[in-house]
């Protein structure tokens, strides 16, 4: 039995300069965090002062805290910063930050519930202003603990990793060092090894997104690393799906829609536009960040997929359209003159993507 002090969770945190959000980041997560930890600080060769107030960190530090500061003489860049944290790391929960963000209250341990509610949640982010809520708000996170919603991607600013998917699938790819596209290689890697992705919406960390490359610097490592993510794992796809009224005539049907899309949101990288029936938004709500929903009376329907088809950009076109019901189905297929993509029928779901 492992003792009540040992780490139940381990920071692992990456640095170069920036000694100002390095403070922050510090001390909101001595103020916020009250679960037994061990703070890992990859400072990247930094000459700013950074080194000497992590060495006054880690002299003040809280009882519950253990620190590793980890000094390097080069900059390894974001993804070896974390391989070299994650050889000091033993604890259950791993959380992988930026240097840049702010912890608030309760974030850390609601992040953990919601990790621990199911065990293929393998990466989860806390909510954020990188996602739906642009500050802290203490009283809608209140209202939204407890509650979770499933994504692509986990984003690479702070997100915990269970240890279980360290266990199987190791740390971040090199070939994505020193930055870019390293979240969401790991994310497919883990999703690859039966893991989900979620976001804990009543959680918060704001990231402050600091420059730590120069504009032409990032874009040419953003292409580049782009174009390894994109021929490992293919770009973004975009689908719509035919909710028929017959899918939500009752609670069991409603169900077996919901997981069916689910599903599909859960085996492809793809945006997908949900055309359903008025008043079933509910069903479908928060459930993946790639939902778009569309509510409509059935005369309807089919028209407005094949506006959303028209209007699409040649960048981002709807390749793919979903059904449940054979009546819906037959109603896109007479239509495929018109939109010009692949009518699926969800029963043929494993056949469309291994």
């Amino acid at each position: 039995m492992s003792d009540v002090n040992t780490p139940r969770v381990d920071f692992i945190i990456v640095s170069k300069n920036q000694l100002h959000f390095t403070r922050q980041c510090v001390e909101s997560l001595f103020a916020n965090v009250s679960i037994p930890s061990h703070l890992i600080w990859i400072d990247n060769a930094s000459n700013d002062g950074t080194r000497t107030y992590l060495e006054q960190a880690k002299h003040n530090k809280p009882a519950h805290f253990e620190v590793t500061l980890i000094f390097s003489s080069e900059n390894l860049g974001y993804g070896l910063g974390l391989n070299r944290g994650l050889i000091e790391s033993k604890a259950p929960y791993v959380f992988f930050c930026n240097n840049d963000i702010k912890f608030f209250q309760d974030s850390v341990e609601e992040v953990i519930r919601i990790a621990e509610s199911n065990p293929k949640f393998g990466l989860v982010n806390p909510n954020s202003n990188e996602f739906t809520l642009k500050s802290h708000d203490l009283e809608v996170l209140k209202g939204l603990k407890g509650s979770w919603i499933e994504r692509t991607h986990t984003s690479g600013f702070c997100v915990l990793v269970k240890r279980e998917v360290i266990n199987l699938i190791g740390g971040i790819d090199p070939d994505f060092n020193p930055a870019y596209f390293e979240d969401m290689d790991y994310a497919e890697r883990a999703k690859k090894a039966g893991f989900l992705c979620a976001v804990a919406r009543g959680a918060y960390v704001q990231h402050y997104g600091t420059r730590t490359f120069l504009p032409k610097e990032k874009q040419t490592l953003w292409d580049k690393h782009k174009k390894i993510f994109t021929e490992r794992w293919g770009g973004t796809k975009w689908f719509c799906v035919y909710g028929d009224d017959q899918d939500f005539k009752t609670t069991e049907a409603a169900e077996h829609f919901r997981g069916t899309v689910l599903e599909l949101a859960r085996r492809e990288t793809a945006i997908i536009y949900l055309f359903i029936p008025n008043k079933t938004r509910h069903y479908l709500e928060n459930m993946h960040d790639s939902f778009r929903i569309v509510e409509s009376v059935k005369e309807l329907r089919g028209l407005l997929i094949l506006l959303k088809v028209w209007r699409s950009s040649k960048s981002k076109p709807i390749t793919r359209i979903y059904a449940v019901q054979s009546g819906a189905k037959k109603t896109m297929d007479a239509l495929k003159p018109f939109h010009g993509a692949e009518v699926c029928s969800f029963k043929k779901l494993s056949q469309v993507s291994a």
